[in-house]
């Protein structure tokens, strides 16, 4: 149970704010926040200095809590990543339990993020009121030291887990990768190039794949997903089987989660007919196609017309409002393997905003051009792309 601070002794509270030099005072009235928290219940000082984590300041904290018996300290400074254990220290040196220390971060979350002086001092002050609001909850803890199993569980055996695993068995530790499906390799298994050097992708995930099962320090579990892990960092459990017996316990000290990605049902952009137009087809589909080498519609006749509609269910408030950040690319590779296979054809890049992003991006861009592709940009905020049947067999679009 939590220890109800009414039932406690009486904390006594000791809070310093950080001028950090100019950078959170220039922003942060720090002398005010300093003197209106020393109002606050259970505050017996506050004080401000320019560099708290300097040896001057870290002796204030020192004399202070000696001379007023504190039994809590806050520091509204800068990150606990730069100098929570600097700080901790400091109590130590002083008799005071490190763990009886909480620290509000004044400088990354307020000064250095706002613009508004008035403003980013009010944000201070509500951060350092909870900082001293959750000091009360305080125990002194114990340092202690445990023992850990240096293996790692994967969950997903695509090629961001396939990469990791090769990286960890390489350094000599134990790997335990689950998949789901009953093949390794995740998505790179339904797709036929990659850009931008167009790459056969299974050139590069049967030689990792290999590399996997082969590797003695790698155990492959297919078809299978971790139904329950207990435990705790650097020691989990996981069970093999139903009978949750000792030999069906799997233990490991880190999980490393490379789920990968799942692609966007399009069914509901009502304006691109997907699920209603029998040729409307997603890029994933289309890689099979591609992979086959036979593009051909739903009633088997050779496409002389193909468009790509570029961010779809992203970019847009009703789906997703960020960026894929593939699908631009996605869409100009399938395009130039599209005229590759069909050369008569013509393709129709139907986009948004067009991002090449990546090394090579806007490289590949370019030559989308030189394949005599027709670029066609729409704005989403003044209506989508709206796809429908025309003559039979062929579909059309309208802005």
């Amino acid at each position: 149970m939590q220890p109800n601070p009414k039932e406690m002794k009486k904390p006594r509270i000791g809070v310093y704010v950080c001028w950090c030099g100019t950078n959170i005072a220039k922003m942060v009235d720090v002398e005010a926040v300093a003197a209106q928290v020393e109002q606050f219940p259970d505050v017996a000082l506050s004080r401000n200095y320019k560099y708290m984590c300097s040896d001057p300041g870290q002796d204030m904290i020192i004399e202070d809590i000696k001379e007023h018996k504190l039994d809590r300290v806050v520091v509204a400074a800068c990150s606990p990543r730069m100098h929570e254990l600097t700080f901790r220290k400091a109590l130590s040196n002083a008799g005071l339990n490190p763990y009886m220390f909480q620290m509000a971060n004044i400088r990354e979350q307020v000064s250095w993020v706002h613009v508004n002086r008035e403003k980013a001092t009010r944000k201070a002050l509500s951060l350092l009121a909870g900082a001293i609001n959750r000091i009360k909850w305080h125990e002194s803890l114990d340092k202690r030291s445990v023992s850990i199993n240096d293996a790692t569980l994967i969950i997903g055996g695509g090629i961001a887990g396939l990469s990791a695993a090769l990286e960890i068995a390489n350094a000599g530790k134990s790997v335990y990768i689950f998949e789901k499906s009953d093949k390794l390799g995740g998505m790179l298994n339904n797709i036929d190039q990659l850009y931008p050097k167009m790459e056969m992708a299974s050139a590069i995930i049967d030689p990792l794949i290999d590399k996997v099962t082969r590797h003695k320090n790698i155990t492959v579990f297919t078809g299978r997903k971790p139904d329950e892990i207990f435990g705790y960092i650097g020691n989990f459990e996981t069970y093999l089987d139903e009978t949750r017996s000792p030999e069906s316990t799997l233990k490991f000290g880190a999980i490393i989660v490379a789920t990968g990605l799942k692609p966007f049902d399009p069914s509901p952009v009502e304006e691109y007919g997907f699920g209603v137009l029998p040729d409307v087809i997603t890029s994933i589909e289309m890689e099979s196609l591609l992979k086959s080498g036979d593009i051909r519609t739903r009633t088997g006749r050779v496409p002389k017309h193909i468009a790509i509609i570029h961010c779809v269910g992203s970019r847009n408030e009703k789906y997703h409002e960020y960026c894929s950040r593939m699908c631009c690319m996605t869409a100009l590779k399938q395009a130039r393997q599209i005229k590759d296979a069909l050369p008569e054809s013509s393709v129709y890049e139907i986009y948004a905003d067009m991002r090449a992003i990546g090394k090579g991006g806007e490289e590949f861009y370019a030559e989308g051009f030189k394949q005599s592709n027709t670029f066609i940009m729409f704005d989403q905020k003044r209506g989508m792309p709206r796809v429908r049947e025309s003559d039979p067999g062929e579909l059309s679009y309208t802005r």
